[in-house]
């Protein structure tokens, strides 16, 4: 199944954005998987904060495909009680 995620990253710096509501940047930043949230970081951001330089930022979209690796039975999960009434 492919998804997709989302990022941004300092064209100058190369650094990426973190999440929250400061402007920090670091090596490995925050990952997005929809747009609603990165959309709404950057909302936040941009209600707080009167000097950002966004012309220097990029949103990265990264293709992630996501597969079926191996199956396990459902009663493999279950936890296991001890039998009543001994």
């Amino acid at each position: 199944m492919l998804t997709y995620e989302y990022k941004i990253r300092h064209k100058v710096s190369g650094l990426w954005q973190d999440a929250g509501s400061w402007l920090c940047w670091n090596s490995k930043g925050k990952t997005w998987s929809n747009l609603s949230g990165l959309k709404n970081h950057l909302n936040c951001l941009f209600k707080g904060w009167s000097t950002l330089d966004p012309e220097n930022w990029e949103v990265v979209k990264i293709a992630v495909i996501r597969r079926e690796e191996s199956s396990q039975s459902f009663e493999d999960f279950m936890i296991k009680h001890p039998t009543k009434g001994k």
